[in-house]
């Protein structure tokens, strides 16, 4: 049970540090003018 709750845990970290990555990518993309 205790397996399960970590797995869960960790996946739900993962997410959120995934939202945290795309949102500073998409950010990036925005302050960097467009090249090509």
């Amino acid at each position: 049970m205790a397996l399960l709750l970590r797995v869960i845990e960790h996946a739900r970290v993962s997410a959120r540090f995934k939202r945290i990555a795309r949102d500073a990518l998409a950010q990036s993309t925005r302050a960097v003018p467009r090249i090509g």
